[in-house]
């Protein structure tokens, strides 16, 4: 099995172990309207999740494309781009919602790629990292992804809905 598929089975059922009701999407690579390789559902809150692998050792890229591709809600989805670098433990997640809290910011000094070290992510995503793209006004937040859906969750809970059309990708 590839080494991308293994990952989305893992987010799957890392999402199941925290209570979601979760299921990997078949041929979502290949489908051009259903983008999400996961979907996801707890308590009414709905997740789009896009999966992200990689075989670097050193820690992993992003494009500035994949992000803004699911950092968007659509029909009370909201959407979160999911990764980890080769052989780690942690998942982390980034999501277009970035009124939920967050310690450390980080601008990209490029405008098409997001290169996150090991070291970066163990450092500063416990906390939660606000990420902005040069010359760009939306924001991102990363973060340890159990410690992301808690937030959304709680977010959730307080009536301040991660559906609300006008938080995602905008500054607190």
């Amino acid at each position: 099995m590839q080494t991308w598929k293994r990952f989305e089975y893992r987010v799957r059922d890392l999402l199941t172990s925290l209570g979601y009701t979760a299921h990997r999407v078949p041929l979502s690579g290949s489908a051009r309207l259903l983008k999400g390789d996961v979907v996801a559902e707890k308590d009414g809150l709905r997740l789009r999740i896009e999966v992200k692998s990689t075989r670097s050792r050193d820690g992993i890229t992003l494009s500035r494309e994949a992000i803004e591709k699911i950092a968007w809600m659509h029909e009370g989805e909201l959407g979160v781009l999911v990764f980890s670098p080769y052989r780690c433990r942690m998942v982390y997640g980034i999501t277009g919602y970035a009124a939920l809290p967050w310690a450390h910011e980080l601008r990209c000094r490029g405008r098409s790629y997001l290169r996150l070290s090991r070291e970066y992510l163990r450092e500063h995503a416990g906390a939660g990292v606000r990420v902005r793209f040069r010359g760009d006004t939306r924001t991102y937040l990363l973060l340890e992804l159990p410690k992301l859906l808690a937030e959304l969750e709680a977010k959730q809970r307080d009536g301040t809905s991660a559906g609300s059309p006008a938080s995602p990708g905008r500054a607190p």
